[in-house]
């Protein structure tokens, strides 16, 4: 009987292991994502903003995507895509 207990017990750990390996890099590595699109006049405030607030925000990943103004308005707009900032040089494109 001890046996068999210590069996169950050696096997149990095991799984936890495995399970701890195989979840643990996925989210000890995820990263919130933060899409931001731009003007391409923009892009280097926008890179030096971004990488101070990924300094203050480590958990962050900003994505950045540099158009012209009304292309990024169209990505909205016509594609449907998602972004969390848009910024436009252009103020008749918010209009």
């Amino acid at each position: 009987m001890k046996f068999h207990a210590d069996a169950r017990r050696k096997i149990g750990a095991l799984v936890w292991l495995l399970v701890l390996v195989i979840i643990g890099p996925v989210h000890a590595g995820a990263k919130e994502k933060l899409i931001i699109f731009h003007a391409g006049s923009l892009s280097i405030p926008f890179k030096q903003i971004s990488e101070a607030f990924v300094g203050t925000h480590p958990n962050v990943r900003v994505v950045r995507e540099a158009a012209g103004s009304r292309t990024c308005a169209r990505k909205i707009s016509d594609l449907g895509r998602p972004c969390d900032v848009m910024a436009s040089a252009d103020y008749t494109v918010i209009e």
